[in-house]
């Protein structure tokens, strides 16, 4: 068992020494077009991630990759996604956050003080999982000192998952609107306002059982084009909660439609996603 455990951390050593290696050739999160890359972050059927249609070009980057096991969420991590694997277990979500912390450490050492170590990681996530179990890898991300994800696509392109900005005194900040899908398929939703507004709570019913999207979005775009003080779609971010047992595929065509829809203008280019009680929508007076 020891000689099991020095084999793998040599092995994540080995891992992390090459893909410094390749930081400090090629530069740092640079662009790819490499088939190569793209086979290797989608290859896995253990994990096959949803259809999107992102054109973001996947970067070199960190990977974790992630499935959903009865209760549980089970992965891999690999610091040098160019890499093949090297006979490495699947390990629970606590032992990849250990992963994910030491692959930084190391990566940070190689590289030297004058090299920093992007926050950015790769998040290969299998099309059965939910958004709770989706937002479950994002935090084993985020405690693994990685904290921008990206959701990579089953054709190798991504959606970055920005992290919320929270001031400590007005909190959220930086976010032009706010989006709840409910267990109802009822959607919630709420614009920034300009000064002489107040925050107002708009609710979208189910329609035939699903919600609502095409008329979310025709309602987010009337509250948000051509104002001001919201900056436009392409510097644009939009905060969505869900809930949990909402599906992967399900969240994958939603960000498809606030950044890449299929007729119209863009709504907003960057997404924070949200979860739990403390985003759960905030009790404000009706619309009158």
């Amino acid at each position: 068992m020891a000689n099991s455990r020095q084999c793998r951390r040599r092995c994540t050593i080995a891992l992390c020494g090459a893909f410094v290696i390749g930081l400090l050739l090629g530069g740092c999160g640079r662009r790819s077009d490499s088939q190569g890359l793209v086979w290797q972050l989608t290859h896995l059927d253990e994990y096959h991630p949803p259809e999107s249609a992102s054109r973001d070009t996947a970067r070199y980057f960190p990977t974790l990759y992630v499935r959903a096991e009865r209760d549980s969420l089970m992965g891999i991590v690999n610091p040098n996604p160019l890499e093949p694997f090297r006979d490495v277990a699947e390990a629970p979500g606590r032992d990849l956050i250990t992963q994910l912390r030491f692959s930084r450490q190391v990566l940070q050492e190689r590289a030297g003080d004058s090299v920093r170590v992007p926050f950015d990681a790769n998040l290969v996530l299998d099309r059965k999982m939910n958004f709770g179990q989706v937002m479950e890898a994002v935090y084993i991300t985020n405690y693994g000192t990685f904290r921008v994800p990206h959701l990579i696509t089953a054709s190798g392109h991504e959606h970055v998952v920005e992290p919320p900005r929270i001031h400590r005194e007005f909190g959220p900040v930086g976010w032009s609107a706010w989006v709840w899908w409910m267990p109802d398929q009822s959607v919630k939703w709420m614009a920034w306002p300009d000064s002489s507004q107040r925050m107002v709570m708009r609710t979208l019913p189910s329609r035939d059982g699903a919600a609502d999207i095409p008329a979310l979005l025709d309602s987010l775009h009337q509250a948000l084009d051509g104002k001001e003080y919201i900056p436009p779609g392409s510097d644009r971010l939009i905060g969505v909660w869900a809930y949990d047992g909402l599906t992967y595929p399900e969240l994958m065509r939603f960000m498809d439609e606030i950044r890449y829809p299929k007729k119209g203008i863009q709504l907003a280019a960057r997404i924070t996603l949200l979860q739990g009680e403390n985003w759960s929508p905030p009790e404000l007076p009706p619309v009158e």
